[in-house]
C-alpha cells in the first residue's frame, strides 16, 4: 500500500511537469535566480508582457512573459551586465541591471516599474458579465455579450482595447488582484479563439484598486464587481 501511494505520488509530480503547470528553476553554481518584477505606478502587477532580457556581452538573451503576478523567472550566468525590455500598448521600458559573483545558490529580484501612462479613447463596463464567486470561466450568459464585443473588433480593424477586471474589497487584496486578471484572460481567451489577434486585447487585473461605488454596502460592491473595456485606438 506504501509503495503505491509513492509510485502514485512520483507520476503526479511527472505529470505536473511534464505539462509545465509546475516548474521550479534553482540557482546554479554560476547562474542565478533573476525574478523581474513588472508593476505599473501604482505598483499593480503587469501580467502577460513581453519581456527582452540581453547581456552586455551579447552571450545571453532570453524573453518571455510575465506571469499573473507580474514575474518572469529565469536563470542568468553571474557576473555580467543585462538590459531588460518590457513591452506594452507599443511602447517598451527599457531597464539595467547587474549580477555579481556569488557563492552559489543566489537569488536576484530586479523591480521594474512601468512608466509609461497610456490614455484612453473611452471605456464602459460590459453588461450581463457575472463570474461565480472565484471562478472565471466563461458561462453562456455572456456569449451574447461577449459576441457583442467580437462584433466591434470585426467592424472595425483598427480596435485595439484593454480588458480590465475589477473586485469589490472582500477578501485579500492579492488574490482579488489574480481573480480579476483571471477573468479577463477568460474573456481575452473567448474572442482569441473566435479569430481576434491577441495584439488586440490586452488585460489587467484591478482587484479592488479602482471602485466606481462605495464598498460599505453591498449595492456598491456589486457595482464594483466589473468588467470594463477600455478603449486604446478605434
Amino acid at each position: 500500500m506504501y509503495m503505491n501511494k509513492v509510485i502514485l505520488a512520483l507520476l503526479f509530480l511527472l505529470t505536473f511537469s511534464v505539462n509545465g503547470i509546475c516548474q521550479v528553476l534553482q540557482p546554479t553554481e554560476t547562474e542565478a535566480l533573476l525574478t523581474c518584477i513588472v508593476t505599473d505606478a501604482e505598483k499593480l502587477p503587469e501580467a502577460g508582457l513581453k519581456i527582452f532580457i540581453e547581456s552586455e556581452d551579447k552571450t545571453y538573451k532570453k524573453n518571455g512573459i510575465t506571469d499573473i503576478d507580474g514575474k518572469f523567472r529565469t536563470l542568468a550566468p553571474e557576473g555580467k551586465k543585462y538590459q531588460i525590455k518590457v513591452e506594452k500598448l507599443g511602447d517598451v521600458g527599457i531597464y539595467n541591471t547587474e549580477i555579481g559573483v556569488f557563492d552559489g545558490g543566489a537569488e536576484v529580484e530586479q523591480p521594474l516599474t512601468l512608466k509609461t501612462i497610456k490614455s484612453f479613447v473611452r471605456s464602459y463596463t460590459l453588461n450581463h458579465i457575472y463570474f461565480d464567486v472565484n471562478k472565471w470561466d466563461i458561462k453562456p450568459e455572456m456569449i451574447p455579450t461577449l459576441d457583442k464585443l467580437y462584433q466591434s473588433f470585426k467592424k472595425s480593424k483598427t480596435l485595439v482595447v484593454e480588458i480590465a477586471g475589477h473586485t469589490d474589497h472582500l477578501g485579500a487584496d492579492a488574490d482579488n488582484i489574480r481573480l480579476s486578471q483571471r477573468r479577463a484572460d477568460a474573456i481575452k481567451a473567448y474572442l482569441v479563439k473566435k479569430g481576434i489577434s491577441e495584439d488586440r486585447i490586452f488585460t489587467k487585473g484591478y482587484g479592488e484598486h479602482d471602485p466606481h461605488a462605495s464598498n460599505d454596502t453591498e449595492e456598491g460592491r456589486a457595482k464594483n464587481r466589473r468588467t470594463e473595456v477600455k478603449v486604446i485606438e478605434e
